[in-house]
């Protein structure tokens, strides 16, 4: 499965860094996406900070396949200005440990409001914020995500077909399943767009789940992608714990989310890995 790389999301395992790699090593994944880093987040960093990783990431033998950066992640009534210090950093960051790519989102929508009467300002901000990744020859890549304007597959269409020449699309099955979307569908409407994937599942109860034991069609996503002649990123995002802000399923759930919940982030880390290498082991 050569062009399936594998990258992770480190911070789901441990906090330190360095840990991190050696932990993603442990599974065969010499690739991250960094977000929590030291207990800081990404996009915080300096560049002195942001050169230390570069050697740790050298000295372990582990490459980057993204930033896991926040931007895009706040209220559309917050001044843009206020982040663009972060995005600057998100952006050194790319340049100083060797990626192109950029994890971003489409603003939050004032709840329970029609995404579209927000459309013109949401074109604006990105407008803003892909205008300053073009000079950099970097790669803003957008993540369908809740409660922002492409949480959804319309909303995510509309946005590649404005912006897909110079912005590309993370696909999120898991997302997908809690915006009550159908993955085929999903998948067939942006499959033009998918620069890499996040890899988590969940049930129809919406439960996260390993990779292949939900309804996120994983394993017929990633069979149409071994067939692209490109390299493509699998990065785990395991969700597996239910973390703060995921508790608010409702309580006749609670067989299947105990089904999935693991006493230590090591087995519940262990559990996700073992899921997706299953789902590419077992593709035709």
């Amino acid at each position: 499965m050569e062009n399936l790389i594998f990258s992770a999301f480190g911070d789901e395992l441990t906090a330190s860094f360095r840990d991190q790699l050696v932990g993603l090593k442990e599974y065969g994944i010499h690739h991250i996406e960094p977000r929590g880093i030291d207990g800081k987040n990404i996009s915080t960093l300096t560049d002195s900070e942001l050169q230390e990783l570069r050697k740790t990431l050298d000295q372990e033998g582990c490459g980057v396949s993204a930033i896991g950066s926040p931007i895009g992640k706040y209220s559309l009534d917050e001044d843009l200005s206020i982040h663009l210090e972060d995005y600057e950093r998100v952006i050194r960051a790319a340049k100083i440990l060797g990626t192109n790519k950029i994890r971003m989102f489409s603003f939050f929508i004032p709840k329970g409001e029609n995404p579209r009467k927000y459309r013109d300002r949401v074109f604006k901000g990105i407008d803003v914020l892909l205008n300053r990744a073009v000079r950099e020859n970097l790669l803003l890549c957008h993540e369908n995500e809740h409660g922002i304007y492409g949480e959804k597959v319309a909303e995510c269409v509309d946005l590649m077909e404005n912006f897909g020449d110079t912005m590309k699309f993370v696909y999120d099955p898991c997302n997908f399943i809690y915006a009550d979307e159908d993955n085929r569908a999903a998948f067939s409407a942006l499959k033009p767009w998918v620069e890499y994937l996040h890899i988590k599942d969940a049930t129809k109860e919406k439960a996260i789940c390993p990779a292949g034991e939900g309804i996120g069609y994983i394993p017929e996503i990633l069979g149409e992608l071994k067939q692209q002649n490109r390299d493509i990123f699998l990065t785990l995002e395991p969700h597996l714990r239910v973390f703060t802000g995921l508790n608010d399923l409702s309580s006749n759930h609670e067989e299947i989310l105990m089904r999935y919940q693991y006493p230590t982030a090591k087995e519940a880390f262990t559990a996700a890995v073992n899921g997706l290498f299953s789902v590419v082991n077992n593709l035709k």
